[in-house]
């Protein structure tokens, strides 16, 4: 089974950086995390951290993100593969 989260987040200002989710052992061990706009404005990025400390990346397009509106997120992932995806 493929760990779930489901978030609607709904920012006051969808152009700062703004952690939405993020998973760490409490020993300064990163696993899972997402955010807004880190690479560009109103964006999404998901990292997730396998159990190798391999960080598997994806991002989504400048401006997805609208303030004060409630959207959803899914980020999947394929274990088999490595890839993360299906960021929206």
């Amino acid at each position: 089974m493929a760990p779930t989260n489901n978030s609607s987040p709904s920012p006051s200002d969808a152009s700062r950086l703004m952690d939405i989710l993020e998973w760490n052992n409490g020993n300064s061990g990163i696993g899972v995390h997402l955010s807004t706009s880190t690479a560009s404005s109103r964006d999404l990025y998901a990292n997730l951290v396998d159990t190798a400390g391999v960080s598997h990346q994806v991002s989504s397009g400048a401006g997805l993100l609208q303030d004060q509106v409630f959207q959803h997120i899914a980020l999947t992932y394929d274990k088999a593969s490595g890839q993360a995806g299906g960021l929206n």
